[in-house]
């Protein structure tokens, strides 16, 4: 199935969706009480976190519900992890859970690449496009005055 961020209530998420939301499911039925398996797909544009270049970033997220109609939550299984129906309900709506997953798997710290050298803390340059002679080595000033020691 496809969906669009909006529908999955994503709109004010602050991010950038270059592409529908896919979702994946495979429900398996036992009694009143059905086990769903989802799988989310979908590619969003974030900043690296080192050169602030904007790049695309393909996110998937794998989450496990269980439904139950009527009835009272299975034993051993976490309450977030259920969701609870009236027994005549024909529909389950699983937007709030597709919403958290999304967000849960973007990056805390996102990278374009693993190898990514970010900015010069002195000038500003981007370091992987260019090496801008800089010296970085800071020297905490405490310590400045022992470099004047000749030995």
């Amino acid at each position: 199935m496809e969906g669009t961020p909006e529908e999955a209530d994503l709109r004010d998420s602050g991010l950038e969706f270059v592409s529908p939301i896919e979702l994946s499911l495979r429900v398996v039925r036992q009694r009143e009480t059905f086990w769903v398996g989802a799988v989310v797909k979908v590619s969003v544009v974030l900043e690296c976190a080192r050169c602030l270049k904007r790049y695309k970033e393909d996110l998937e997220a794998e989450f496990k519900i269980v439904v139950r109609r009527g009835g009272g939550p299975l034993p051993g299984w976490d309450e977030e992890d259920m969701k609870l129906v009236p027994p005549d309900a024909e529909d389950v709506d699983i937007t709030q859970e597709v919403h958290d997953f999304v967000l849960l798997s973007v990056p805390m710290k996102p990278l374009c690449s693993e190898g990514c050298k970010g900015l010069c803390p002195v000038c500003g340059a981007d370091l992987n496009e260019e090496e801008c002679g800089c010296r970085r080595e800071r020297i905490d000033p405490r310590w400045e005055a022992l470099t004047k020691i000749a030995l």
